[in-house]
């Protein structure tokens, strides 16, 4: 996530405050807690959705099941990610390279995150066009913070579009609560690149995602909820 040595910062034994411009290591706990927090909340929404899919047999739960399963495994490795780097000097030295966990570990997170967008993506999609969607489908997961927010708004874009006029169509509380969730997530992604970096900024677009995450957590449940009432 951030392109810089950390490693040899520990290495040379001198304070991260000392370092103009630089992340301390001790904002990786605060890392850990965000990332652990979305890695729960969507292991709920996976949870949620399979339970939808059995009930309804609706593909539309079964791709959204595998999309934010996806997205537990890539939050999931940032908080491993975190954990790692913050505990780095006092337990994890000797062990894998600093240096590629955090290389490794957000590249991950670039590859996951994107496929479960594009999941979204195909799922949103007519019938006509999602066969040939598919094959657009190509490798760029090799991208920096940058150029990974981009991408992934570019993705969302299509996804927010999609449910803003489900929403306007249906006007049911259910829909809403999808348009929000994908717009929450858009929104992170965007704070992410014009806020200023700072610890703030940060866990206020992570709060954003959170919220978005809830939206649609709490959508499932009253599917789930409905369901069980009509039995």
């Amino acid at each position: 996530m951030f392109e810089i040595d950390i490693g040899k910062i520990l290495e040379i034994g001198l304070p991260t405050g000392e370092f103009v411009n630089l992340v301390p290591v001790w904002f990786y706990s605060f890392s850990a807690v965000a990332y652990a927090i979305a890695a729960f909340i969507s292991l709920l929404i996976t949870f949620f959705s399979f339970k939808s899919y059995r009930s309804t047999n609706k593909n539309l739960y079964l791709v959204l099941g595998i999309s934010f399963l996806i997205l537990t495994a890539a939050y999931s490795i940032l908080t491993f990610t975190s954990v790692y780097t913050y505990f780095y000097q006092d337990f994890f030295r000797g062990f894998l390279s600093l240096n590629l966990v955090n290389y490794r570990g957000f590249n991950f997170y670039y590859i996951f995150s994107l496929a479960a967008y594009f999941l979204l993506d195909i799922l949103y999609l007519p019938k006509k066009f999602k066969k040939g969607f598919r094959i657009l489908f190509v490798p760029l997961w090799y991208v920096n913070l940058f150029s990974f927010h981009i991408i992934s708004l570019a993705l969302l874009s299509f996804v927010v579009l999609r449910t803003a006029m489900n929403f306007s169509k249906l006007k049911t509380v259910n829909s809403f609560l999808v348009f929000f969730c994908f717009s929450m997530i858009a929104l992170s992604h965007i704070s992410m690149i014009v806020l200023p970096f700072d610890l703030m900024s940060y866990l206020l677009a992570h709060a954003v995602l959170a919220i978005g995450f809830l939206s649609i957590l709490i959508m499932l449940i009253r599917v789930n909820y409905s369901g069980r009432k009509k039995k």
